[in-house]
């Protein structure tokens, strides 16, 4: 009895399947931090071209513990596709079974999860739930006590904060800030 083609050939290439896995996973992530970015920057209106850089996207898939915990899932996933298919009583059910749970995955790690993780963070970030007074190392201060910044994100040369009172977005490079102060939420009100 002949084994299945996919069979033989993840039997005849491990290191290229295995690599074909790691690298979709990379893409995974960076379309993951990219589209989490860019949505979360797109809703105060700053065009994450202008700010970002490419390590930015890479890593900005791991901001959000939930995402870096599923990834292994999707490995194990193609683990299960791979044993399927090496088994020679593996039928086309079986693997478009295992096919679906991957897509199904994807879908979670790529559009349901941080789509939610998004609207979550905006309404946190418009709330102020994590209010904050940046001092700057030319002595100013932007924000106070009555009237605080939220933090929405950073990049590597930048920081994004929002202030509700003037419903805007300040942009500030990381070079030019002395230090953070967070504050009580209490204390705002």
């Amino acid at each position: 009895m002949t084994k299945p083609n996919l069979s033989r050939v993840i039997e005849d290439h491990p290191f290229q399947i295995g690599a074909t896995v790691v690298s979709t996973i990379v893409l995974i992530t960076t379309s993951i931090g990219f589209y989490s970015e860019y949505r979360l920057l797109d809703s105060f209106g700053i065009n994450i071209a202008t700010f970002s850089e490419l390590d930015d996207f890479l890593i900005a898939g791991l901001k959000k513990p939930i995402i870096a915990i599923l990834i292994p899932f999707s490995i194990i996933a193609s683990f299960i596709f791979y044993w399927r298919a090496k088994s020679s009583e593996s039928s086309i059910l079986s693997i478009i079974i295992v096919l679906l749970l991957i897509i199904y995955i994807l879908y979670l790690l790529v559009i349901h999860i941080p789509g939610n993780y998004i609207k979550k963070d905006i309404e946190s970030i418009r709330n102020i739930e994590n209010p904050m007074i940046l001092y700057l190392k030319t002595k100013d201060v932007l924000g106070t006590k009555k009237e605080p910044l939220s933090f929405i994100t950073s990049t590597e040369r930048i920081i994004f904060f929002y202030h509700r009172t003037t419903n805007s977005t300040l942009i500030v490079p990381v070079l030019s800030v002395d230090r953070i102060e967070l504050i009580s939420k209490k204390s705002t009100q």
